[in-house]
């Protein structure tokens, strides 16, 4: 199964050497929660929580989300 979301967050956790423990904490998040999101157990995972991911990354929403993804939420709200 593809998991774009999940793989970009842990490249990029990684890349700045965070771990699970580190980011659960900056997001409130449990560890159990952040690692089934980056490896794609949860499939489809909120929106709230993916933007407190990419705040506690530094990031925005859409950097993380794939692009059909975000024309997906940009529509749900017209």
């Amino acid at each position: 199964m593809e998991n774009p979301i999940g793989e970009r967050i842990h490249s990029i956790r990684r890349s700045r050497g965070m771990t699970l423990k580190f980011l659960a904490e900056r997001t409130g998040l449990s560890t159990t929660a952040l690692r089934r999101i980056e490896t794609g157990l949860t499939s489809s995972p909120r929106v709230f929580h993916v933007q407190a991911i990419a705040e506690a990354l530094g990031l925005t929403l859409g950097t993380l989300l794939p692009d059909d993804v975000m024309r997906e939420k940009r529509e749900a709200f017209l």
